[in-house]
C-alpha cells in the first residue's frame, strides 16, 4: 500500500513539472495575488522610470477629533455621507468601529490609504516618496494652520519634484466626479466669483501663466486627467480642472496638484472608494500619470 502512494505522488509531481515548463515556454504567466492592504506590484520592477524622481504625497485632513463632528476627523475632512445622509461600511477596514457613527468612513482615514498605496505604486517604479501629513490633536482653526504650514515645510525640505494632495469631496446629491486643482496667482484668484475659493479653468484666468511652477502643475494635472479618465469608472466632475488658492498647493516650492478623488456622500462614488481593489487601480493610474509627466 505504502509503495502504491509513493508510485502516485511521484506521478504528481512529475505531471506539475510539466506543466510548468509547458507554462514557460507558451510564455504564460500568472499574477500573484495581492491582499487588500498591499498596493499592486509590490515586488521590486526591472525596469525603474522614477529613478531619481522624489514625489510628496499630502494625505489630507487629520484624525484629530472634533467633539461636535467625530466622523470628520479635524472637523474640516467630511465622511461617507454628509448632512442626513450616512453611508455605512460596517466591517470595511476604513470604517468606524462600534457606537453611533460604526461603519462611517472619514475622508482622514481614506486619504491615508490612498497616499500610502500610491507611495508603494510609485516606490516600485522607482521614485522615492515623504508623506507629509503632519499628525495632530488640534482642532481649532490656528491649530489647523500650524499642520498645513508644517505640510508645507516638509515638502519643501525634502526638495521634492512634485507634489499630490490627495482629498475626497461631497457635495449636491447629483453631483459625482474627481477634480484637479492647481494652485492659482493671487491676480488669478481676483477673477474668482466672491466667496468661492476656486474657478473653472478657462483661457481668460489660466492665460498665460507667467509663472514656471503654475505651468508645470498644469502639466502634471493633464497628465492626471488623462491617466483618471481612460479607466476609471468615476469620471471628472464638469471640465475637471480647476483653479484655487488651497494652501499646501498654494505655497509648496515645487508643481503641485490636489485631487478630489470623489464625492463621499454620493453612493456610486463611495462604494468604489470602500473598495480595496478600486484604490489599488487608482495608485496605478497616478503611477501611470506620474510616469507620462516626466515622459518617462
Amino acid at each position: 500500500m505504502q509503495r502504491k502512494i509513493q508510485c502516485f505522488l511521484s506521478l504528481v509531481c512529475a505531471l506539475l513539472v510539466f506543466c510548468a515548463a509547458a507554462c514557460m515556454a507558451n510564455g504564460t504567466t500568472y499574477p500573484d495575488i495581492i491582499p487588500d492592504q498591499i498596493a499592486p506590484e509590490s515586488k521590486p520592477q526591472t525596469k525603474l522610470p522614477l529613478k531619481g524622481i522624489m514625489v510628496a504625497i499630502n494625505a489630507g485632513h487629520t484624525t484629530a477629533t472634533n467633539p461636535r463632528v467625530p466622523y470628520n476627523g479635524d472637523g474640516v475632512g467630511t465622511h461617507s455621507g454628509a448632512d442626513t445622509i450616512v453611508l455605512r461600511y460596517p466591517g470595511n477596514n476604513l470604517a468606524i468601529r462600534g457606537g453611533r457613527w460604526n461603519g462611517v468612513i472619514r475622508e482622514s482615514d481614506l486619504t491615508q490609504d490612498l497616499a500610502e498605496r500610491i507611495a508603494r505604486r510609485l516606490e516600485n517604479l522607482g521614485a522615492r516618496t515623504i508623506q507629509t501629513r503632519v499628525h495632530s490633536t488640534e482642532t481649532t482653526f490656528r491649530g489647523r494652520q500650524k499642520n498645513l504650514e508644517a505640510r508645507v515645510e516638509k515638502a519643501n525640505k525634502a526638495k521634492a519634484d512634485i507634489l499630490l494632495d490627495l482629498h475626497a469631496n461631497y457635495g449636491f446629491r447629483d453631483e459625482r466626479g474627481f477634480m484637479l486643482f492647481i494652485p492659482a496667482s493671487q491676480k488669478q484668484s481676483t477673477l474668482f466669483r466672491p466667496g468661492v475659493s476656486f474657478a473653472r479653468l478657462n483661457e481668460k484666468i489660466h492665460t498665460p501663466f507667467r509663472d514656471v511652477r503654475l505651468q508645470k502643475s498644469l502639466a502634471f494635472a493633464k497628465c492626471l486627467y488623462s491617466a483618471l479618465t481612460d479607466a476609471n469608472p468615476i469620471p471628472p466632475f464638469w471640465e475637471g480642472l480647476y483653479l484655487s488658492r488651497f494652501y499646501v498647493i498654494t505655497h509648496v516650492n515645487m508643481p503641485a496638484v490636489l485631487i478630489e478623488c470623489g464625492f463621499m456622500n454620493i453612493p456610486t462614488d463611495m462604494r468604489l472608494l470602500a473598495e480595496p481593489s478600486y484604490r489599488n487601480d487608482f495608485a496605478v493610474w497616478i503611477g501611470n500619470a506620474v510616469c507620462a509627466y516626466f515622459g518617462r
